[in-house]
């Protein structure tokens, strides 16, 4: 039951922070290129708490762009957040979601939101959802994956970049902050509810 709850709320907080989230491709290097090693720095002795808590700042993410960095492609574009490059735990001890294992996801862009039925309308023409009235910034529904598909090969044509549908893993990734959270949004199902 509480995996079946916790699926439930990954794949809502899923449809919620990203819809049918296209990630960016077309700016990510096509090889990542090695990284030369250094020797070893001495570690200080105290670091003040709050370096201790924060994350470290994460190097260009990819293409130039910043991690968290947040950009369009063209004015009907989805707005896309860069993610960093990371690894976490994925999947869970129970069901369907065993085992849980180390995953690591290369740097990438996501829909910072669900894909706005003013957005569908915008590349594919029409807008197929049936609370249609509800405004332009509503998320669009009552599409499936190969209409999310079509949506993500005609955006890719219209801007000349290479739009996708995330992955499990990075859509995972990106719910649960890099894998921060055991729930997307927090470690409780209270905290998500």
């Amino acid at each position: 039951m509480k995996a079946l709850m916790r699926r439930r709320i990954q794949v809502l907080c899923g449809a919620v922070l990203l819809g049918v989230a296209s990630a960016a491709w077309g700016f990510l290097p096509e090889e990542p290129k090695p990284i030369p090693k250094a020797a070893p720095k001495p570690m200080p002795k105290a670091a003040p708490k709050a370096q201790e808590a924060s994350p470290v700042a994460s190097p260009k993410a990819a293409g130039g762009r910043r991690s968290g960095e947040v950009f369009r492609d063209c004015a009907d574009c989805p707005e896309m957040v860069v993610i960093p490059a990371g690894s976490f735990d994925m999947g869970g001890s129970a069901g369907d979601e065993s085992p849980v294992h180390r995953v690591s996801v290369r740097g990438f862009a996501m829909g910072r939101t669900e894909v706005t039925q003013g957005q569908w309308r915008a590349v594919m023409g029409n807008n197929p959802s049936y609370f249609s009235n509800c405004g332009a910034d509503c998320p669009v529904e009552q599409v499936s994956w190969n209409d999310a598909q079509d949506y993500v090969r005609k955006l890719s044509a219209n801007t000349g970049k290479t739009y996708r549908l995330p992955s499990e893993a990075e859509w995972e990734y990106a719910c649960r902050a890099g894998g921060r959270h055991e729930y997307c949004g927090g470690d409780s199902i209270e905290s998500v509810a």
